[in-house]
């Protein structure tokens, strides 16, 4: 299980995702809207550590930009 501190950017021009350690800084095309960039962000993450969905979990943070993910390695 590896515990990841993220930054998120909503509304950029593409997705990104930039690593450093246990954190990351994410930049989404999704809008914060309805839990989009949430959703968005935890198939971003699954698709980089190469894991199913089920396997990312936002722990902290659902409403703000910075969360505590944990992934189920």
């Amino acid at each position: 299980m590896r515990f990841l501190r993220v930054k998120v950017v909503t509304k950029a021009k593409e997705d990104r995702i930039i690593l450093k350690g246990d954190s990351a800084k994410i930049y989404t095309t999704a809008s914060p809207e309805k839990g989009k960039a949430n959703q968005k962000i935890i198939g971003l993450l699954a698709e980089f550590f190469r894991v199913k969905k089920t396997q990312v979990q936002i722990v902290k943070g659902f409403k703000i930009r910075d969360k505590t993910i944990v992934i189920k390695l």
